[in-house]
This record gives structure tokens, sequence and C-alpha cells, in this order.
């Protein structure tokens, strides 16, 4: 099952080609904002974004990736009880 993530953006990894590191939870990934800068969006350190299969899909306000961080831990912690 593929579940979309939420990372923050801890460095721009190649520039020319829209890649950026971006951190989420104790992991560290490089993910495409192609889809971004596409529509007109700038991403820089420090954005929250949503990010599915590699790609980030929105960057969202600091309260709104606090929310799904916290719904994220969550479900992991279910899964982790088996429920």
């Amino acid at each position: 099952m593929c579940v979309e993530q939420v990372g923050q953006v801890v460095a721009v990894a190649d520039a020319d080609n829209g890649v950026v590191i971006v951190a989420a939870g104790d992991s560290y990934r490089r993910i495409s904002i192609a889809l971004l800068l596409f529509e007109g969006v700038e991403v820089a350190p420090g954005d929250w974004l949503l990010t599915h299969t590699g790609l980030a899909v929105r960057v969202l306000p600091e309260d709104e990736a606090a929310e799904l961080v916290k719904v994220h831990e969550e479900m992991r912690s279910a899964a982790t009880r088996g429920c």
C-alpha cells in the first residue's frame, strides 16, 4: 500500500533537475519537485511537502504538516500494535 508522506526540505540536492532532500521521520529521501516547479511553485529549505512515490505533490502550511505527521505517527503505532 502506498501512503503519502510528509517531510521537511533540508537541502536542494540538484537544482537543475528539481531534486531536494526531505527529512521524514528518521530518514532522508531524495524527492522530485518537478511537478511543483511545472506549476510555478517555489520550494526552499524549511518548506513542508506532501510526497507520494518520490514526488512532491503539494507544499503544506506548517500547521497542516504537523497535524499530518501526528496522524501518520498514530497510524504507525496502531500498525505495530496489530490493530
